[in-house]
Protein backbone atom coordinates (compact mmCIF):
# COMPACT_ATOMS: atom_id res chain seq x y z
CA UNK A 1 0.00 0.00 0.00
CA UNK A 2 2.71 2.26 0.47
CA UNK A 3 3.46 2.56 -3.43
CA UNK A 4 -0.11 3.40 -4.04
CA UNK A 5 0.32 6.13 -1.29
CA UNK A 6 3.36 7.55 -3.20
CA UNK A 7 1.86 6.76 -6.77
CA UNK A 8 -1.30 9.20 -5.08
CA UNK A 9 0.40 11.79 -3.46
CA UNK A 10 2.60 11.90 -7.08
CA UNK A 11 -1.21 12.26 -8.69
CA UNK A 12 -1.88 14.83 -6.12
CA UNK A 13 1.21 16.71 -6.93
CA UNK A 14 0.52 16.85 -10.37
CA UNK A 15 -2.39 17.89 -9.70
CA UNK A 16 -1.45 20.66 -7.84
CA UNK A 17 1.46 21.18 -10.36
CA UNK A 18 -1.38 21.11 -13.18
CA UNK A 19 -3.17 23.53 -11.08
CA UNK A 20 0.01 26.16 -10.33
CA UNK A 21 0.87 25.73 -14.08
CA UNK A 22 -2.81 26.34 -15.58
CA UNK A 23 -2.77 29.42 -12.66
CA UNK A 24 0.51 30.84 -14.27
CA UNK A 25 -0.67 30.42 -17.91
CA UNK A 26 -4.28 31.96 -16.39
CA UNK A 27 -1.88 35.27 -14.73
CA UNK A 28 0.55 35.12 -18.26
CA UNK A 29 -2.82 35.35 -20.30
CA UNK A 30 -3.99 38.23 -18.49
CA UNK A 31 -0.87 40.33 -18.54
CA UNK A 32 -0.42 39.63 -21.95
CA UNK A 33 -3.76 40.98 -22.60
CA UNK A 34 -2.70 43.74 -20.31
CA UNK A 35 0.05 44.87 -22.35
CA UNK A 36 -1.93 44.72 -25.50
CA UNK A 37 -4.37 47.05 -23.94
CA UNK A 38 -1.56 49.16 -22.94
CA UNK A 39 0.00 49.24 -26.59
CA UNK A 40 -3.22 49.68 -28.02
CA UNK A 41 -4.02 52.69 -25.42
CA UNK A 42 -0.90 54.22 -26.00
CA UNK A 43 -1.17 53.73 -29.94
CA UNK A 44 -4.78 55.42 -29.85
CA UNK A 45 -3.10 58.18 -27.81
CA UNK A 46 -0.14 58.89 -30.05
CA UNK A 47 -2.66 58.84 -33.10
CA UNK A 48 -4.74 61.72 -30.87
CA UNK A 49 -1.26 63.46 -29.76
CA UNK A 50 -0.77 63.85 -33.99
CA UNK A 51 -4.13 64.65 -35.35
CA UNK A 52 -4.41 67.16 -32.94
CA UNK A 53 -0.85 68.82 -34.30
CA UNK A 54 -1.61 68.54 -37.17
CA UNK A 55 -4.74 69.88 -36.59
CA UNK A 56 -3.14 72.79 -34.77
CA UNK A 57 -0.19 73.25 -37.48
CA UNK A 58 -3.35 73.83 -40.81
CA UNK A 59 -4.89 76.17 -38.07
CA UNK A 60 -1.98 78.11 -37.81
CA UNK A 61 -0.99 77.97 -41.00
CA UNK A 62 -4.40 78.97 -42.00
CA UNK A 63 -4.00 82.40 -39.90
CA UNK A 64 -0.21 83.29 -40.63
CA UNK A 65 -1.12 85.37 -44.16
CA UNK A 66 -4.30 87.07 -41.77
CA UNK A 67 -1.29 87.55 -38.71
CA UNK A 68 1.13 88.97 -41.30
CA UNK A 69 -1.30 91.57 -42.90
CA UNK A 70 -2.34 92.85 -39.76
CA UNK A 71 1.17 92.85 -39.05
CA UNK A 72 2.47 94.74 -41.95
CA UNK A 73 -0.85 96.99 -41.68
CA UNK A 74 0.50 98.06 -37.99
CA UNK A 75 4.19 98.81 -39.27
CA UNK A 76 2.74 101.19 -42.36
CA UNK A 77 0.54 102.69 -39.43
CA UNK A 78 3.54 103.36 -36.84
CA UNK A 79 5.64 104.76 -39.82
CA UNK A 80 3.19 106.81 -40.74
CA UNK A 81 2.68 108.17 -37.16
CA UNK A 82 6.75 108.50 -36.84
CA UNK A 83 6.57 110.33 -40.22
CA UNK A 84 3.91 112.52 -38.68
CA UNK A 85 5.53 112.90 -35.78
CA UNK A 86 8.99 113.84 -37.40
CA UNK A 87 7.17 116.66 -39.57
CA UNK A 88 5.65 118.10 -36.30
CA UNK A 89 8.73 118.28 -34.57
CA UNK A 90 10.12 120.15 -37.78
CA UNK A 91 7.38 122.37 -37.38
CA UNK A 92 7.78 123.01 -33.75
CA UNK A 93 11.73 123.96 -34.60
CA UNK A 94 10.37 126.56 -37.20
CA UNK A 95 7.97 127.94 -34.85
CA UNK A 96 10.60 128.00 -32.16
CA UNK A 97 13.04 129.71 -34.56
CA UNK A 98 9.88 132.17 -35.82
CA UNK A 99 9.72 132.84 -31.98
CA UNK A 100 13.15 133.95 -31.10
CA UNK A 101 13.64 136.38 -34.17
CA UNK A 102 10.25 138.23 -32.67
CA UNK A 103 12.37 140.48 -30.54
CA UNK A 104 13.74 141.75 -33.51
CA UNK A 105 11.04 142.04 -35.03
CA UNK A 106 9.34 144.09 -32.35
CA UNK A 107 12.20 146.59 -32.18
CA UNK A 108 12.32 146.72 -36.01
CA UNK A 109 8.42 147.88 -35.91
CA UNK A 110 9.20 150.24 -32.79
CA UNK A 111 12.16 152.10 -34.84
CA UNK A 112 9.61 152.05 -37.86
CA UNK A 113 6.89 153.53 -35.61
CA UNK A 114 9.42 156.09 -33.96
CA UNK A 115 10.43 157.16 -37.42
CA UNK A 116 6.79 157.28 -38.26
CA UNK A 117 6.18 159.86 -35.62
CA UNK A 118 9.05 161.59 -36.81
CA UNK A 119 8.20 161.81 -40.37
CA UNK A 120 4.54 163.08 -38.99
CA UNK A 121 6.34 165.56 -36.70
CA UNK A 122 8.22 166.97 -39.93
CA UNK A 123 5.09 166.80 -42.27
CA UNK A 124 2.89 169.10 -39.54
CA UNK A 125 6.00 171.51 -39.41
CA UNK A 126 6.09 171.62 -43.40
CA UNK A 127 2.37 171.80 -43.17
CA UNK A 128 2.69 175.03 -40.48
CA UNK A 129 5.34 176.08 -42.45
CA UNK A 130 2.97 175.85 -45.88
CA UNK A 131 0.19 177.40 -43.63
CA UNK A 132 2.23 180.49 -42.43
CA UNK A 133 3.35 181.56 -45.89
Amino acid sequence: MHEYDEDKRLGESIERLDRILHRMATRQSRLEQRVADIYQTALVALTVIVVSIALLVVILSRQVPAMTSAITAMNTRFANVSDDMARMDDTVRAMRQGIDSLPLIIAHVDRVHGDMASIAGEVRAVGDAFASI
